[in-house]
């Protein structure tokens, strides 16, 4: 993660026109704008702790927001803001041309997931997860860009104002959008979908990133420019409003999660794989939280083995949904579930010596 955020720091450095003199300023953003970011993703953690995900594909989907996402859109912008220039129509470039361009630049990571990943996507949280991950690389990078130029424009309290709107208010911003992205490619693998029909579920989660990413920037557009009050609550007052959109959302999904969670795994217990208490820490949303309280007071090797046992559990739940519900992919076989069993006798085995 060093090298994404060196080389996020030297791209917009370069997008900026900064020289040099200017890196510490950079590094400083840089370091003080990753908090709220961080704090974001903590909380889509915190509403599904056990489901383990590949490393190397949370890497992509952070490096992929920071750096291609980012350049891509630039170029993206700049094509078409000369054209609607030419037309007469330079309004469009912020309400639309900007919106159009970034969730077509971060949505193609979900796309090549999609197309070449798909046993990742094992449901909707799972895409949400991925499609957040990359907006967040990207609101990070974009937010870099946009603090050094307040400081270069107005000094100190130029950076403290709008630091403050954008990191406390709006840095989750960038995370809904392109989480709807990801939330139908994640739909779309669960049910098993031929490609074409999958991407176009991708097409149609692009579709509400886009309306919500270019309601945000057209309330931006059509305020007046001179009312300064009005130009500090704006961002407020509409952050707020899709931050509760979104923590709603999000305990709507988890609780459809919760129920399916429940249903699958009460399924393992009738054979005999699980107790209701192993079933409640991962389907139980006070449970949950409870065992993973506990947990951390536990011996590290004890902790280890408990948690690899929740998340053997939610993968043998997610698989045998995806099964049911996809009956042309048997991702979930009878040499699967021998697989995951050995692995829960093993988690069982460690947690207990």
């Amino acid at each position: 993660m060093i090298v994404v955020f060196a080389i996020t720091i030297f791209v917009m450095m370069v997008l900026g026109g900064a020289g040099f003199s200017q890196l510490n300023l950079y590094v400083v953003i840089g370091l003080t704008i990753l908090v709220p970011y961080l704090l974001w993703m903590r909380l889509l953690v915190r509403f599904d702790p056990w489901t383990p995900r590949a490393r190397k594909l949370v890497f992509l989907a952070i490096l992929w927001g920071c750096i291609p996402a980012v350049l891509a859109s630039v170029f993206m912008e700049a094509e078409l803001d000369g054209v609607v220039t030419e037309l007469g129509e330079a309004s469009l470039g912020l309400m639309v041309v900007a919106p159009f361009s970034e969730e077509l630049a971060k949505g193609l990571f979900v796309v090549l997931c999609y197309i070449f990943g798909r046993r990742h996507l094992r449901g909707p949280w799972d895409g949400l997860f991925m499609g957040a991950l990359v907006g967040a690389g990207f609101g990070f990078a974009e937010d870099i860009g946009y603090l050094a130029s307040a400081f270069s424009d107005g000094g100190v309290i130029s950076l403290i104002v709008n630091y403050v709107l954008r990191e406390v208010f709006t840095a989750h911003a960038h995370l809904v959008f392109t989480a709807c992205t990801g939330l139908a490619a994640g739909l779309a693998a669960r049910h098993g979908l031929p490609m074409g029909h999958g991407l176009g579920w991708i097409g149609l989660g692009f579709l509400a990133a886009f309306a919500l990413h270019a309601v945000w920037d057209t309330s931006t557009a059509v305020l007046p420019s001179g009312d300064t009050a009005i130009m500090l609550f704006e961002p407020i007052i509409q952050g707020s409003v899709y931050a509760a959109i979104a923590i709603a959302g999000l305990r709507v999904l988890r609780r459809r999660e919760d129920r399916m969670l429940t249903a699958r795994l009460a399924e393992y217990a009738e054979a005999g794989w699980f107790s209701a208490e192993e079933i409640a820490s991962v389907a139980d949303p006070k449970a949950r939280r409870a065992a993973v309280k506990r947990t951390r007071r536990m011996p590290a090797l004890r902790r280890q083995a408990v948690r690899f046992l929740f998340a053997v559990q939610t993968l043998l739940a997610l698989n045998r949904q995806k099964a049911l519900m996809a009956q042309n992919q048997f991702d979930h076989t009878e040499k699967e579930d021998v697989r995951l069993r050995n692995l829960v006798v093993s988690a069982r085995a460690m947690g207990t010596d």
